[in-house]
């Protein structure tokens, strides 16, 4: 526990893949995010509600409906926690196994929050050439828009 920020123990509510890129030529990283009903954490409070980003290729493979304790890392910068492949991550029934492991200094969810629409803008799918091609098929449009309007004859 003393390598993480926290740790957290919930319900798995959802899980989809996503794609992170800085700006629109960065690299791209295939993510797995899982939306977390929060039932007890530790070393942080954390709302009733959390997303956690991990890796897509290696992390741990959550199912939905599924209760789990979770060691997370928070990225302060962007706001998010995370799971690295090498954080400790245990399917578990009940908190008190959570509890056995951890201690019983674990933290209640703090504020309600609903953040499944977040997870709703969330896919895996790659929209760069399909906004490239709209934005050109635009330029064309407006070209040839503007060449047939010099070509017409003006009437006076």
């Amino acid at each position: 526990m003393d390598y993480f920020d926290g740790a957290v123990f919930g319900v798995v509510k959802n899980v989809k893949s996503d794609i992170k890129q800085e700006g629109f030529i960065g690299t791209k990283e295939h993510v797995r995010n899982i939306l977390i009903e929060v039932k007890q954490s530790w070393k942080m409070e954390l709302n009733s509600q959390i997303i956690v980003s991990t890796d897509y290729t290696w992390g741990f493979d959550f199912q939905e409906g599924k209760s789990y304790l979770i060691y997370v890392y928070e990225d302060e910068d962007k706001g998010s926690l995370f799971s690295s492949p090498c954080s400790a991550t245990y399917q578990m029934d009940d908190v008190s196994e959570a509890t056995k492991l951890l201690g019983s200094g674990g933290l209640q969810p703090g504020k309600e929050v609903n953040l499944d629409y977040k997870m709703w803008f969330m896919t895996d799918k790659d929209f760069d050439i399909y906004i490239v091609a709209g934005a050109a098929s635009l330029v064309a449009g407006m070209a040839v828009y503007l060449v047939r309007r010099r070509k017409r004859p003006r009437s006076t």
